[in-house]
């Protein structure tokens, strides 16, 4: 078997990386047709409880929390999705109508008044990144808790505080997968968190974000993890 050939971080991403470096590279066809619409289908109402014991809840578009003292507080009116994060400072992540994506800090245990509520958000992503595919990282013994691809082709990663530890991001990616059994014993790549495909080469991404290119060629993610036999049940 060949052993995975290993690049400085700038190396890979250069890989990856076609054209200048403040050009962003085109979307892929199959990210620019989809839509919030389409993959959230619309709620009448979903509730879930967050780790700092508030309920949160969207109603549509519309996105609610509800105090300790009963009052229930509008958070903003533009939500398609919302995800609850496993440890750190934030709660929770949620993506807009707009595509954006956001995380909202822990609640305060004192808080009374809705306004206090408004003002836990911490914005992943601009205005020119829309986003396209997420996902929440749960293993424990990893510092990277949320993962995003954006419309221009940009893998990256934030921490538990919401700081982006992937700095320029991974490029020219058309779609990533999540290792489906990291850590476990045994499975091929089992230190590697997610592996991203673009123009057919593949990035394995290590537990920190640090991304190696390996050498061979692949037609997707889905095809690296099934050539590699990266299989939960091994």
């Amino acid at each position: 078997m060949k052993r995975p050939v290993f690049f400085s971080f700038a190396t890979a991403l250069a890989a990856l990386s076609i054209g200048c470096a403040h050009t962003p590279p085109h979307a892929p066809e199959a990210a620019a047709k989809t839509t919030a619409t389409g993959r959230f289908p619309t709620a009448a109402v979903e509730s879930k409880e967050g780790r700092d014991n508030l309920k949160y809840e969207r109603n549509g578009t519309d996105f609610f929390v509800l105090l300790r003292n009963g009052q229930r507080c509008q958070i903003t009116s533009n939500v398609s999705d919302f995800k609850m994060l496993p440890r750190g400072s934030h709660v929770l992540a949620y993506e807009t109508t707009l595509n954006e994506l956001v995380m909202l800090r822990l609640g305060d245990d004192e808080a009374q008044q809705c306004y206090s509520q408004r003002d836990r958000k911490t914005d992943v992503t601009d205005q020119q990144a829309r986003i396209v595919k997420w996902n929440v990282v749960s293993a424990a013994e990893v510092p990277i808790i949320l993962i995003a691809l954006d419309k221009n082709g940009f893998v990256k990663m934030y921490d538990i505080h919401g700081n982006d530890v992937s700095k320029l991001g991974i490029r020219n990616v058309e779609d990533y997968r999540l290792h489906p059994c990291h850590g476990k014993h045994g499975v091929p790549f089992n230190s590697k968190l997610a592996f991203a495909y673009g123009k057919g080469r593949v990035m394995t991404i290590e537990s920190n974000g640090r991304a190696v290119l390996d050498p061979g060629n692949y037609s997707s993610a889905s095809d690296f993890i099934e050539r590699n036999k990266i299989s939960c049940g091994n």
